[in-house]
């Protein structure tokens, strides 16, 4: 069995913002052709060996656990209802899921129940560094420490 990819067309990219457009994207999806000031953030050179370096331990195990990491140190946690059908597909092609009904995000509150503090309150419960990356690692103990004090370190 052959398999076949579809390639999208290159497309020139803004010439007032420099966005990469794809295909079918209009030329003012982005900054409405110069209207709108687009701010560009510049990332820390930190974030960016965590994404791209391939001889690093720590990246690989950053890029291995990225979705654990993101859930991690998140501010809320989504809640669906989620048509197993699609999901459970595995295997063929890229991760997918289709939500049946309500997309909806649970935000904590700010005080920490009996649980301990977790999502959003991982970021207000303690202002001391050592305190704060206790309690993180307290909710995930298989996080690598070192990484998550380098991410923190990234986030502030």
């Amino acid at each position: 069995a052959t398999k076949k990819h579809h390639v999208l067309k290159k497309v020139p990219d803004c010439k007032n913002c420099q966005a990469i457009r794809f295909q079918f994207e209009s030329l003012g999806f982005c900054c409405r052709e110069g209207k709108i000031n687009v701010k560009i953030p510049t990332v820390p050179d930190e974030l960016i060996r965590l994404f791209t370096s391939q001889v690093h331990n720590d990246t690989k195990y950053f890029r291995k656990h990225i979705r654990y990491f993101n859930s991690h140190l998140s501010f809320t946690s989504l809640g669906v209802t989620l048509d197993q059908r699609v999901s459970i597909a595995a295997g063929t092609g890229v991760y997918t899921f289709r939500v049946h009904g309500a997309l909806y995000h649970r935000l904590d509150n700010l005080v920490p129940g009996s649980q301990g503090p977790r999502h959003m309150q991982l970021y207000f419960y303690d202002t001391e560094d050592a305190n704060a990356l206790a309690h993180r690692v307290r909710r995930s103990p298989d996080l690598d420490i070192n990484l998550v004090r380098v991410i923190l370190r990234i986030l502030a």
